[in-house]
C-alpha cells in the first residue's frame, strides 16, 4: 500500500503552496504478477522474489497536490539556498584564489537567476 496505514495522502491547503508534500517513491518489481516493493534506500537491483527488474514508482496523487507554479517556487527557492554562499573567490591569472567582491557576488546570482527563470520560461 503507497500510503502506509492510509488509502490516500494528505491533502495540501492551496495547490501552489510549498508546504512539505507527504510524498513517497519505492521501487516496485516490474513483473505484474509479483509487483513486490522495496524502500528505495535498499541496495537492491532485481527482485528478491522472481528476479526481474525494479522500478522506481513515484506517488503521483501527492505530487498532483501542487500546481505547476508551487513545483517552480519550489524549485527556484531551492536552487537559491544552494547558491548561497556560494562561489565566494575566483581564479586569478596566476592560478591563486582571490575573493569576489559583494558587486561580483550580486552579478553572479543575478546570473544564476536568468538561467533559472530561461529554464522555466522554456518549459512551460
Amino acid at each position: 500500500m503507497p500510503y502506509g496505514n492510509q488509502s490516500s495522502p494528505p491533502r495540501l491547503e492551496g495547490a501552489n503552496s510549498t508546504a512539505p508534500i507527504s510524498y513517497r517513491a519505492w521501487f516496485q518489481c516490474i513483473n505484474p504478477q509479483c509487483a513486490a516493493t522495496y524502500p528505495l534506500n535498499s541496495v537492491i537491483y532485481q527482485c528478491a522474489r522472481c528476479q526481474s527488474l525494479l522500478e522506481v514508482q513515484h506517488d503521483i496523487q501527492a505530487l498532483a497536490q501542487r500546481d505547476s507554479m508551487g513545483w517552480k517556487k519550489l524549485f527556484e527557492d531551492r536552487y537559491k539556498k544552494m547558491i548561497e554562499g556560494r562561489r565566494l573567490y575566483k581564479t586569478g591569472a596566476d592560478g591563486e584564489r582571490q575573493y569576489l567582491t559583494s558587486e561580483e557576488i550580486d552579478s553572479e546570482r543575478l546570473n544564476a537567476k536568468r538561467e533559472v527563470d530561461a529554464t522555466c520560461s522554456s518549459s512551460t
